[in-house]
């Protein structure tokens, strides 16, 4: 389920494409909205290769100690590593823990190399979805949302996301040599090159109905037509499982946002930032604590000092606001493409797609399929606008709501559990304050057959005498003699403010002639923590009291003890010691797990655990994914022709690298890279003829991709223009006028259809003589 909050993000961008917002977010290829409001991620400035601080997720996860030193050992094959991954996770009560697609024909830069078997060997897509799997004395590894997958078993290699908690940021790596006898290495990829297509900096994925993965029944019947068990992936998911991991991906790129807050938000590391960033912690334990039901906005301390010294650095900060970056790519489904009969197989159990064809009809309809090619619209590089643009948190009580469960998504559930079960067995220790609050009740009492007690307590009608306030609440409960064996309580408001669902454990009952007094123990049905008001409170009893024969009107008291105050008292002790820099805990570092839980747990005393994953001790260095170039051989070496230097400062970035994803034409010697550049000659031409259609017009995106241009020193608008652009497309027009004799127009070019131009390079396979689709005549 997503959170409500998150929820609320998700409405209002659909509300975004019906109404006309005062600040709205543009679609896919639009300009920007017109606003100084700051990108969250600004996907101009992707951040260096390795990691700053710190190691990612998966670095920890495939990480093994062989003989007193620590190095990578990857699972082979893709289940092997499946297995490892889940070995870390609880069973989750949406599904499996890990939720995996197969993708055939995506939009990854791995998107053609597995042509021509697109169906034989997709794409396999893999998101963790589950909590830490407990163990005693470790804190567990937090891998939900926080770790993604993308394998494709013809380039024998792994496009990895995983969060760096460390570093606040997610990481972008790649095992390569992943195959049967090869020795799996695993490197930080190219982060510029990945943010191209990754503009949140963090994993992306398709908007409903997810067409490109094997939901698609069209496309799980090609799937099944190739009769593979594809790596124990089911071959049937629905929607459920892409669903998931949409949400997944939603909830991760938002983290940038909370980071950003707890980062820059509070300032830098004076006296008053660390007390926000304290404050920001105990109200995240808050939200945890409560089920989720809020934080404590009523005390003085948020009144009167938090609230407004956030509101004065966030306006001097970010005066215009956040844009905060989109995760989703729009819904594409290249069945579709191909023809519409096809665009999924009929889900009333009739022949599938491939069962309805002939043998000729089958081979047609997968081949088009293999053909077909991503439209600009559809295309992961095109800039896209932000998700929304909010006010900075601090300027509206909403935003920094959302915010403040953002960050207790940092914490996972055994955490707060855990903090929960030692609280309740300390005690509310001497001084604790405690607080009772009135209602006045309608009780309705069955004794025949199975007893039970309807209760409908109203905060409005109490006699609040000797209370501190009023509550509200309707339930039932089933006495058992004196005792209450079972019951729940469906509606609980403390004054005004909502509690989550709770479940009677327990209770006792007194009767002295005709009046009745039940005493109740509750906690929250769903999370199973006590119950607690979102100032941390915990619910001591619940006590309904009546006279029997007095037409059902009785009388409720809550009553509450603030156990919550040690918390309050162990973070402000951190805050002290960070100030004195003792610990950096609460400084301007990213908001880390475990080093806030550590600090606090051992001012409360808990028993130590051990703790992932900001350790980096001992282990191999990160390497980069990089290819040293040999300068004798080249494209840009000292003897090779001006405009190859041209070539190498605006494509180099994607296209020099060993890889043939993205097509590595600019890979090699001099002589090679010609030949390359005459290969690829009508697709240079013709994303370089993008940058002189408008937007709306393009049928793919333009090359280099506007949000590399940043890097380069070079507008937007002044591209069009620029003496380099004319000189990239007259070296490619040079090449296609000397093999016909005249320039082709990029009508002419469109009208074949970019998928049928000539591919950037060869096929591997022509040199050994096999068939290919390209050779066919």
């Amino acid at each position: 389920m997503r959170p409500p909050w998150l929820v609320a993000v998700a409405l209002a961008g659909a509300a975004g494409a019906c109404a006309a917002p005062s600040r709205p977010a543009s679609r896919n290829g639009d300009s920007p909205p017109a606003t100084a409001a700051v990108w969250v991620v600004d996907p101009k400035a992707p951040g260096p290769i390795l990691p700053p601080a710190g190691r990612s997720l998966f670095d920890f996860v495939v990480m093994r100690e062989a003989g007193g030193r620590k190095a990578y050992d990857v699972p082979y094959p893709l289940e092997a590593l499946v297995r490892r991954i889940e070995g870390y996770l609880s069973p989750s009560a949406d599904g499996p823990p890990l939720k995996m697609v197969l993708i055939p024909r995506g939009r990854s830069l791995q998107r053609d190399a597995a042509r021509p078997d697109f169906f034989r060997l997709p794409r396999a897509v893999v998101a963790a979805g589950g909590e830490p799997r407990a163990a005693p004395g470790h804190s567990g590894v937090l891998l939900k949302d926080r770790l993604y997958l993308g394998y494709q078993e013809k380039a024998n290699l792994i496009e990895v996301i995983s969060y760096n908690e460390a570093a606040g940021r997610f990481e972008f790596q790649v095992v390569r040599d992943y195959r049967e006898g090869g020795v799996p290495r695993v490197v930080y990829a190219n982060r510029a090159l990945c943010v191209s297509c990754h503009q949140n900096a963090g994993p992306i994925f398709p908007r409903p109905l997810w067409d490109e993965t094997n939901a698609n029944t069209g496309i799980a019947a090609l799937l099944a037509a190739e009769r593979r068990e594809f790596y124990g992936f089911p071959l049937e998911p629905g929607v459920d499982v892409p669903y998931l991991i949409d949400n997944a991906t939603d909830r991760a790129n938002l983290f940038s946002a909370w980071q950003l807050l707890w980062r820059e938000g509070c300032g830098g590391n004076d006296a008053e930032a660390v007390r926000c960033r304290a404050d920001l912690l105990t109200f995240a334990l808050q939200y945890r604590l409560s089920g989720g039901q809020g934080f404590d906005t009523r005390s003085a301390a948020y009144r009167e000092r938090f609230l407004p010294a956030l509101g004065r650095r966030t306006a001097a900060r970010w005066p215009d606001g956040w844009r905060v970056p989109s995760a989703d790519l729009p819904n594409r489904n290249p069945m579709l493409a191909v023809h519409a009969r096809f665009a999924r197989a009929d889900p009333r159990g009739g022949p599938s797609t491939l069962e309805a064809l002939d043998r000729t009809g089958q081979a047609q309809l997968e081949e088009l399929v293999r053909q077909s090619d991503v439209p600009s619209q559809f295309e992961p590089l095109l800039p896209r606008g932000p998700l929304a643009v909010w006010p900075a948190p601090g300027h509206d009580e909403s935003g920094l709501r959302r915010a403040v469960a953002g960050l207790s998504e940092f914490l996972t559930d055994a955490d707060v559990r855990r903090l929960d079960t030692h609280l309740a067995r300390l005690g509310p220790g001497s001084g604790a304050a405690r607080r009772t609050w009135a209602a006045a009740c309608v009780i309705e009492e069955r004794t025949s057959e199975q007893a039970r007690v309807s209760f409908a307590c109203d905060g409005s009608k109490a006699l609040t005498a000797g209370a501190d306030g009023v509550f509200a609440l309707e339930g039932r409960i089933y006495p058992d003699g004196a005792r209450v064996q079972r019951g729940s309580i469906d509606r609980v408001e403390v004054d005004g403010e909502e509690m989550a669902e709770l479940q009677v454990t327990g209770g006792a009952l007194k009767v002295a002639g005709s009046d009745v007094e039940v005493v109740l123990t509750v906690r929250q049905a769903s999370s199973r923590l006590h119950a607690r008001l979102p100032s941390g409170e915990a619910v001591e009893a619940v006590v309904l009291a009546w006279k029997r024969g007095a037409v059902g009107v009785g009388r409720g008291r809550l009553r509450t003890v603030d156990d919550f105050g040690r918390v309050r008292t162990g973070i402000d002790a951190i805050a002290r010691r960070t100030s004195a820099g003792e610990t950096d805990a609460l400084t301007d570092k990213p908001f880390r797990r475990a080093s806030l839980l550590k600090a606090l747990e051992a001012e409360l005393g808990m028993p130590p655990r051990t703790w992932c994953c900001e350790d980096t001790t001992g282990l191999p260095p990160p390497a980069p994914d990089t290819h040293p170039r040999d300068q004798a051989g080249s494209p840009a070496s000292v003897d090779s022709p001006p405009r190859y230097h041209v070539f190498v400062r605006y494509c180099g970035r994607c296209h020099e690298t060993a890889d043939r994803f993205p097509p590595n034409f600019l890979h090699g010697a001099p002589a090679e890279v010609e030949a390359n550049l005459t290969q690829c000659a009508e697709r240079i031409y013709f994303r370089l003829g993008m940058w002189g259609k408008e937007p709306p017009t393009r049928p793919k995106t333009p090359m280099p991709p506007e949000n590399a241009l940043q890097d380069l020193a070079v507008s937007r608008d002044a591209w069009p223009g620029h003496v380099d652009l004319r000189t990239l497309r007259e070296y490619a027009g040079d090449i296609l006028r000397s093999e016909s004799r005249a320039l082709p127009s990029l009508d002419a070019l469109q009208a074949r259809g970019y998928g049928k131009l000539r591919p950037c390079l060869p096929d591997p396979r022509i040199a050994s003589g096999a068939r290919s689709p390209s050779s066919a005549p």
